[in-house]
């Protein structure tokens, strides 16, 4: 089925004689496929699944499949390592930046301590805030 909404009444219906677990197991991992990107969604899916699967007194089972599904290696799925990929990346972008401007705060700090250039100016020439500038020579 492809309509999340759909997929979860399925939990209502005959099974046909299929084990309960690989019914509920398929319905769960196909919401996620259905709904990837959109946790709302997910999670107003799970809800009614969970309110729905105590009709057929499916509750236990429900929840025995939750939780393998939460054990499986997650870093293993590719969704895990695509979100991975994204946070390096952003890790690094930040890193660099913070990197900077430590530099540039160093640097300032030694222009106004071994130069003996004023404050402001080195604030003007390295465009920092001369409050930011005062704080970090305050720290030494």
């Amino acid at each position: 089925m492809d309509s999340p909404d759909a997929l979860v009444l399925a939990i209502l219906c005959d099974f046909k004689g299929r084990d309960e677990k690989d019914v509920i197991t398929y319905i769960l991992t196909r919401l996620q496929e259905l709904t990837q990107g959109n946790s709302q969604k997910l999670g107003q899916c799970m809800l009614t699944l969970e309110e729905l699967s105590t009709n057929r007194d499916l509750q236990n089972k429900l929840k025995e499949v939750e939780s393998m599904l939460r054990d499986m290696k997650l870093e293993e799925l590719p969704s895990y390592q695509i979100g991975m990929e994204r946070g390096v990346s952003q890790g690094i972008s930040v890193g660099i930046s913070q990197g900077i401007s430590q530099g540039i705060i160093s640097s300032a700090i030694k222009m106004i301590t071994k130069f003996k250039l004023s404050i402001e100016e080195v604030a003007k020439e390295l465009n920092i805030s001369i409050d930011e500038l005062k704080k970090h020579l305050d720290k030494q």
